[in-house]
């Protein structure tokens, strides 16, 4: 009888995971570091379908800069490394990134194995990426500030 219970109680446990992982509507979001400190990341647009549910959500930002400033920057120095990590990698090639000068410029930015380059010259700056995985994808803004 208590092999019979503890049998079912780890199905039921193994069942429930299943659930809840398959339930996840949104994409991961992404941990960003730069000199061994967290930056804060602020999510935008995405399209996600899991196994119940699908839907596209639209954040209202007027540039990705917007979206980038809705945290306070985070002090780097000049050529710092930024490490993007997903707790779910993304699809292979699907992982891009632009780097907004201002509200209105932006340009692409070199992203190689998670790792961007903060610019040389001081000022703020915003990096705009973009992710896709099987289920969706979305995007994520961030400040720095290179002092």
């Amino acid at each position: 009888m208590i092999f019979l219970i503890k049998n079912f109680a780890f199905l039921l446990c193994v069942v429930l995971l299943v659930i809840g992982y398959s339930y996840i509507a949104s994409p991961p979001m992404p941990s960003v570091k730069a000199e061994g400190r967290m930056v804060a990341t602020t999510p935008g647009s995405y399209c996600w379908e899991s196994t119940w549910k699908a839907e596209c959500v639209d954040m209202s930002y007027a540039s990705p800069w917007e979206q980038g400033v809705e945290t306070a920057p985070a002090a780097v120095k000049a050529g710092a490394a930024i490490l993007i990590d997903f707790n779910k990698q993304p699809l292979p090639g699907s992982l891009s990134a632009e780097l907004w000068t201002s509200k209105t410029n932006s340009e692409p930015a070199l992203l190689r194995n998670g790792l961007l380059t903060a610019p040389k010259a001081p000022g703020i700056y915003v990096f705009h990426i973009f992710a896709d995985w099987k289920q969706g994808g979305g995007n994520y803004a961030f400040s720095i500030e290179v002092k």
